[in-house]
C-alpha cells in the first residue's frame, strides 16, 4: 500500500514538475505571439497571453507532452 501511494505522489510530482518546466520554456514565445496578435488582431494584450499560457496547460493537460 505505501508503494501504492509513493507511486501516485511521484507520479503527481514530475507531472507538476514537467508542466512548469513547459511553462517556463514557452514563456518567450508566448510574449512575442501575445505581441504579435495585440499588434496585428488588435486584441488585447493581456487577453493574448491568457490565450497563449492555457493553450500550454491544455496542450500538457491532454498529456501530449
Amino acid at each position: 500500500m505505501f508503494d501504492a501511494i509513493a507511486g501516485a505522489l511521484g507520479e503527481f510530482l514530475s507531472g507538476v514538475i514537467l508542466w512548469l518546466v513547459a511553462l517556463v520554456i514557452c514563456t518567450p514565445f508566448i510574449l512575442l505571439w501575445a505581441t504579435f496578435k495585440a499588434l496585428t488582431h488588435r486584441q488585447r494584450f493581456t487577453y493574448a497571453l491568457q490565450d497563449g499560457f492555457s493553450s500550454v496547460s491544455g496542450f500538457f493537460g491532454k498529456g501530449m507532452i
